[in-house]
């Protein structure tokens, strides 16, 4: 049966549309896919040959409506997603397919498991899994740097030691003295390029709103984005959730404006929140129905 058979025996309005409109996504990513495979063939074929003034000339001269940012973008993703786009990414948009090529492997390992088991993913959803992980790897980085330079200090005031106590040996202990102070030099350089790295608290407020996450800042802590009058209803959210979870009355909030200003950083964790006490609501109901009026206190 093809498509348009299939979408003529739809008969809500609403689903037909979204149907079309995954059809022409299915074609958004195949396309982007098999141009991708085969500008990639070009490139390489460039990386031997100059005619034309190299890849980027012969792509302004021989195919002008593709931009150039374009080709590079079908490359990224035919390359980095290890050209098995049907069997792992066949639901991903191609704007979502981007942002997934450009994360590491363990990410796109870890997303391509989440899409097999049914899971959809938006560009802005990828952008946060990404930036989380890139979080947690500069903060990795961070602490292990640190640790190894604490280490190197550490042993440096225990030669030092030895070598005033007057050991035999106080020449090569100088020299490992020397050595060492080198190490903690290139562990301190290093640090100082990773800490170039983390956005100010400015600006790691906007990554946080544009992606939907939560992004760590210069000054150490996670910024999610949110603005005062989001934190404001949050914390509306929190509060009557608690007198919720302990059966008091509360004005709850109206639900559109709790979603509308609830944070990105919290919303997953409060939705997950919403299901769980939901849950229990029904099993509450459910026993006290159940329930003479001597067993309910």
């Amino acid at each position: 049966m093809n498509a348009q058979t299939s979408i003529a025996e739809i008969a809500n309005v609403e689903q037909q549309l979204e149907q079309h409109a995954q059809n022409v996504e299915r074609i958004q990513r195949d396309a982007i896919f098999e141009i991708g495979r085969e500008l990639a063939a070009a490139q390489e074929l460039y990386r031997n040959h100059t005619g034309l003034g190299g890849f980027t000339g012969w792509l302004a001269a021989r195919l002008p409506n593709i931009p150039q940012s374009s080709a590079y973008r079908a490359i990224e993703i035919y390359s980095n997603l290890g050209g098995e786009l049907i069997t792992h990414w066949g639901n991903l948009s191609p704007r979502t397919l981007q942002e997934v090529a450009k994360a590491q492997p363990d990410v796109q390992e870890l997303i391509a498991e989440r899409v097999k088991a049914g899971e959809y993913f938006t560009a802005k959803q990828v952008q946060a899994i990404r930036q989380d992980a890139e979080n947690k790897a500069r903060q990795d980085a961070l602490e292990a740097t640190a640790s190894a330079a604490q280490k190197a200090a550490d042993r440096i005031a225990n030669l030092n030691k030895e070598i005033s106590e007057g050991a035999a040996n106080s020449d090569a202990l100088k020299k490992e003295v020397k050595r060492l102070k080198s190490v903690i030099a290139d562990h301190e350089a290093e640090m100082e390029e990773l800490a170039a790295s983390i956005p100010s608290p400015a600006e790691a407020e906007k990554q946080a709103a544009e992606i939907g996450g939560v992004v760590i800042g210069k000054d150490l802590k996670f910024h999610s984005g949110a603005t005062v009058e989001d934190k404001a209803l949050t914390a509306d959210y929190m509060t009557a959730w608690s007198a919720l979870q302990q059966f008091t009355k509360a004005d709850f909030p109206m639900p559109g404006r709790v979603a509308a200003g609830c944070s990105p950083a919290f919303r997953k964790q409060l939705i997950d929140f919403c299901i769980a006490t939901s849950a229990f609501a029904d099993n509450l109901k459910e026993a006290l129905r159940h329930a003479d009026d001597t067993q309910v206190h």
